[in-house]
């Protein structure tokens, strides 16, 4: 990949699984892993109870990332935001989520 390009896009592929494409992953030039955690994949049919807890679980996710630094997590998101993105909801969703 060229070291000019700033992001690049991955696609992973497997039989019987949904694709997925993750974007905007940072170039780097260190020689170091661009992301060193594993993604996953999800089953073609994929739902039910197994699926909501998917879904809880990157909804607790995001939150607990926030809660780790969360002037960072504004600052990403602001970052995030200037590229036409709706990101500055995604506060406001997680309070309503973390409300006890």
């Amino acid at each position: 990949m060229p070291r000019n390009e700033r992001t690049f896009t991955d696609t992973y592929c497997m039989n019987g699984f949904v694709p997925r494409v993750d974007t905007k992953l940072g170039n780097t030039t260190q020689g170091l892993k661009i992301r060193p955690t594993p993604v996953e994949l999800y089953a073609k049919g994929f739902n039910g109870e197994d699926y909501q807890a998917a879904v809880v679980s990157k909804l607790n996710d995001l939150a607990y990332i926030r809660n780790v630094n969360p002037e960072e997590f504004k600052r990403v998101l602001e970052t995030l935001s200037k590229s036409g993105k709706r990101l500055q909801e995604l506060p406001g969703i997680l309070d309503a989520w973390t409300q006890k």
